[in-house]
């Protein structure tokens, strides 16, 4: 199986979803109802931690630099993907690579009046890159 299949399986058993009583936004575990509805504040940082998986370990130099060329490329490939699934949600797809740490793939819907939960125009450090993807401008 693929990592591209993992993501998507994982995105089709995806039991946890949020919603709103007006006052309030609730996480809701579907396929557990004996767990209660827990409020969030950050629907953003809920979705994106949620919703990642590492697809590499211990970036390797010579893993840096070839991952920062197909960058664009993967995330391009998740957010037309969720975009065909979802057509009726704006999701936010990135990815972050840090040398000598991990390769990370998240994504999470563009929740008005939050900011992305990771930013291509902030400074991540020296050794590590994003690309990020949000599925209304492609």
């Amino acid at each position: 199986m693929t990592i591209y299949q993992s993501v998507l399986i994982y995105l089709a058993n995806s039991s946890f979803h949020i919603i709103s009583d007006g006052t309030y936004d609730y996480v809701v575990n579907l396929n557990c109802k004996c767990l209660p509805s827990i409020v969030v504040a950050d629907k953003t940082a809920f979705e994106a931690t949620t919703n990642h998986v590492h697809l590499v370990n211990r970036v390797s130099r010579s893993q840096y630099r070839q991952i920062k060329y197909c960058a664009e490329a993967i995330c391009r490939l998740f957010a037309y993907k969720l975009k065909a699934l979802f057509p009726d949600k704006v999701f936010v797809v990135s990815l972050t690579c840090t040398r000598k740490d991990s390769l990370i793939l998240r994504f999470h819907q563009k929740w008005e009046g939050e900011t992305l939960y990771i930013q291509s125009d902030c400074n991540y450090g020296r050794n590590t890159f994003v690309s990020v993807i949000e599925t209304d401008k492609i």
